[in-house]
């Protein structure tokens, strides 16, 4: 169990120092749409004083994570800007990429891997009509919390066997992350728009 935030993003603070080296990799106006983000779940860390608020700024900082290791790649992320009326977690303007990010939480009702196979075709229903009228690549990036219990070949089974890619063909790739261990990446061969993003 996470400590309540308090004053900063997070209570840990090597995690805070993460956190502020992770900020100074980005321009602006990444970094104030970052620092908007973090102050909002730290009001509601302040506020609510739930697991779930603390919860909701790690989700926030697995995004800068995957931000940072895209950028490491050559990539150029930028956060939260509003396209069509969506609001993706990164854009790459140069490269046409539109990314989400979410996390895949310990608990419910169902397996790990049904949970992320449906929200993985919640979110590439979401952003299908917007990346295909402007011709994006859209990946999305699964975190997988350790309590969590998700492994990248569950990941990759959840994709298989929801038929995501079949289904979703404006669906370039998924990603499968942790706190350690590689990125990896599950490449829609079907994909109309296909996107060659191994992390």
């Amino acid at each position: 169990m996470h400590q309540s935030l308090r004053s900063d993003f997070a209570s840990n603070p090597a995690l805070q120092r993460e956190i502020r080296t992770l900020l100074a990799s980005f321009d602006e106006p990444s970094r104030s749409r970052m620092r908007a983000k973090m102050r909002h779940d730290r009001a509601a860390a302040r506020d609510l004083r739930t697991e779930q608020a603390d919860a909701n700024a790690l989700h926030t900082y697995h995004e800068f994570v995957l931000g940072r290791q895209l950028q490491r790649r050559g990539f150029h992320p930028e956060y939260n800007r509003r396209i069509n009326g969506k609001t993706p977690d990164w854009f790459d303007e140069r490269a046409r990429l539109v990314l989400e990010v979410f996390t895949c939480e310990p608990g419910g009702t169902t397996p790990p891997p049904a949970r992320v196979a449906s929200r993985i075709a919640e979110k590439a229903r979401k952003y299908a009509q917007t990346v295909r009228d402007q011709g994006f690549c859209f990946v999305i990036a699964v975190h997988g919390d350790p309590l969590g219990g998700l492994t990248a070949g569950d990941c990759e089974w959840a994709i298989g066997d929801g038929q995501l890619f079949a289904t979703h063909l404006d669906l370039s790739g998924v990603i499968y992350f942790a706190d350690e261990g590689p990125f990896v990446y599950f490449k829609n061969s079907l994909a109309l728009r296909p996107v060659d993003l191994t992390l």
